[in-house]
């Protein structure tokens, strides 16, 4: 899984490397909270809205793959 731009700030774009079914999109703010989740179906890209984030440090999980993003 790549995630792109990293430092971001309004989105990201994920592309997998492998289409990805049913797997959920979870994003953790640095203390564990899951502050975002969303279902994605059958792709290898996906575009993820982060712009009503604040900024810091996140984690990204997608199955069992675990990303830092940084949000400017």
């Amino acid at each position: 899984m790549t995630i792109y731009p990293n430092p971001a700030d309004k989105s990201i774009e994920m592309i997998f490397n492998k289409n990805s079914i049913g797997n959920n999109i979870q994003i953790y703010d640095i203390s564990g909270k899951i502050i975002l989740e969303k279902t994605i179906y059958n792709t290898i890209q996906q575009k993820v809205d982060i712009s009503n984030l604040n900024k810091g440090v996140y984690f990204v999980k997608v199955g069992g793959l675990v990303h830092k993003l940084i949000k400017e």
